[in-house]
């Protein structure tokens, strides 16, 4: 309940601070390494809901999603709410992936064969519908395709 509050919270500074309060002006690989990023939040999102020996590699993979998400927004966006967001999305991930380490946690033991390749595709997937819905859900479409 309390990862809802906070989310909640974020997203509500996310909306008060508004887009207009530039920090940094992101460099000119800030959108490769965007899609780099999103590309392997993509894949822990993946790893994380099919149980395969991935899973118990990475320990903690969707608080690694949100960190590489965060990542990614961070390098190709340079206002001010942006950094309040993604930057609190890296913070928190980070501190629950450490904590979870720290406790020795692992995902249910139950580990299922086949799907580490399953879980890598459907990342894929999951990847290229985001970057398709981005510009309809988000209003801000990642690849504009243009003769």
């Amino acid at each position: 309940m309390q990862h809802l509050v906070i989310a909640a919270a974020l997203v509500a500074a996310y909306v008060l601070i508004g887009p207009q309060t530039v920090l940094y002006q992101p460099a000119a690989w800030g959108w490769h390494a965007a899609m780099v990023f999103a590309l392997l939040s993509a894949m822990c999102l993946s790893v994380f809901i099919f149980r395969g020996q991935l899973r118990q590699r990475l320990k903690s993979p969707l608080a690694l999603s949100a960190v590489f998400l965060g990542i990614g927004h961070l390098c190709a966006n340079g206002h001010l709410a942006s950094v309040v967001l993604f930057g609190s999305a890296v913070i928190y991930g980070a501190l629950v992936a450490a904590q979870a380490c720290q406790a020795s946690l692992r995902p249910s033991p139950e580990v299922r064969g086949g799907h580490d390749l399953f879980s890598l595709v459907m990342g894929l997937a999951i990847f290229g519908i985001a970057v398709q819905l981005h510009g309809a859900i988000i209003g801000v479409p990642v690849l504009v395709l243009t003769r």
